[in-house]
């Protein structure tokens, strides 16, 4: 006969000390919201713009970018712009080609600065960035499992 028993991890224990009743959530990634009468709702992905804290909380990205997050948004942003140019080489006439490269730099840049505005903060050329450090489970399928969380007991 085999039964099942529900294994303990550590995010079952209650954060009691920081937070009274409250549970963590399972993974990284997940927290509760505080809703509008100071309670916290059930587990679940955090808004755009928010990570979880030690108690499984959310809260409010303020960190300034890395440099590898300036790497990554140069790159992006680099990549917009020489595939533009790459299609005006391959289909433009050389003629118009100078001033159509012109028009696509600006172009790029133009759409840089109005995203910029006009993401949170709003109106500002500031980015927020959330701290991630690096942990083997950040990228293991294998700790959010459900079925990892039976033991199988064979009697």
């Amino acid at each position: 006969m085999m039964t099942f028993q529900r294994a303990r991890f550590p995010y079952d224990e209650e954060i009691s000390d920081i937070i009274e009743g409250v549970r963590s959530c399972p993974g990284l990634y997940c927290g509760r919201n505080e809703n509008d009468n100071g309670t916290f709702g059930p587990c679940g992905a955090c808004p755009w713009g928010y990570t979880t804290n030690a108690s499984s909380v959310c809260t409010l990205c303020t960190d300034e970018p890395t440099f590898y997050d300036w790497l990554y948004l140069g790159f992006m942003a680099a990549i917009a712009l020489i595939l533009n140019w790459f299609f005006i080489e391959f289909f433009a006439k050389k003629k118009r080609a100078i001033i159509l490269h012109v028009s696509a730099l600006l172009e790029c840049a133009i759409a840089a600065l109005v995203t910029l505005l006009l993401v949170d903060p709003l109106g500002s050329v500031t980015i927020r960035s959330c701290p991630i450090t690096f942990r083997f489970r950040n990228n293991s399928i294998m700790s959010n499992n459900k079925f990892s969380r039976l033991v199988h007991n064979v009697i």
